[in-house]
């Protein structure tokens, strides 16, 4: 087996799926490191953005944008692989948007004022770009991985990632965060299982991206 001449460029498969992984990696490390730091912060009910109200949290805020950074490697990669039917663009592209949403994220950090928390706008843009866009991506490319026969091994994977993270952003704008509603002391959870399954998805697109670098010896 060889690897595809152009397969490790910046944006080529082999650098977009280490990208993807890197990414889900960090963030999910992150999240479980930084909370731990902090004994007063409560991952069962705090969001994860707010860790960039506590101390060092910039440490929180510079990890949405490295990890934006690399997410829109991985999102650019898939743009670029030879995906086929329907959603082959539109998938990726919203990773795209997912991606800078992260980053814009990062840059318009959530803020604590007189001990209640606060949310910039810019912050909240950014919040629905991130997981809107990681929703649709998910699920509109998995039709394109569907007929794309190096890529099926991440159809249902996507699909399913992708419904959740839709059915759960539902229920955690609707019913977790407003403040009375019924699982609003559970928010962070919900949060937290949300990124999981995001992060699944990306691992499982990314491993089908590094293995669409390598093609058979014989036909080098």
């Amino acid at each position: 087996m060889t690897r595809q001449k152009g397969a490790t460029g910046l944006t080529g498969p082999v650098s977009a799926g280490r990208a993807g992984i890197f990414s889900a990696v960090l963030f999910g490390v992150g999240i479980i490191g930084q909370g731990l730091l902090h004994r007063d912060y409560n991952q069962v009910t705090e969001l994860v953005s707010a860790l960039a109200t506590y101390p060092n949290g910039w440490i929180q805020s510079a990890s949405f944008v490295i990890v934006g950074c690399a997410m829109l490697v991985f999102s650019i990669g898939l743009l670029r692989a030879p995906l086929r039917g329907p959603g082959r663009r539109v998938g990726p592209a919203l990773f795209v948007i997912s991606s800078l949403g992260m980053i814009v994220a990062g840059f318009v950090p959530m803020q604590r004022i007189a001990g209640e928390y606060v949310q910039p706008l810019g912050h909240v843009i950014g919040a629905l770009m991130t997981f809107l866009g990681a929703a649709g991506g998910l699920f509109i490319s998995s039709f394109a991985f569907d007929k794309t026969p190096r890529f099926r091994g991440a159809v249902w994977a996507a699909r399913l990632a992708g419904l959740a993270v839709g059915v759960l952003l539902f229920i955690f704008a609707r019913f977790a965060m407003p403040e009375g509603t019924p699982f609003h002391a559970v928010a962070g959870v919900i949060q937290r299982v949300m990124v999981l399954c995001w992060l699944l998805g990306i691992i499982s697109i990314s491993q089908c991206l590094i293995r669409l670098s390598i093609k058979p010896a014989d036909a080098a």
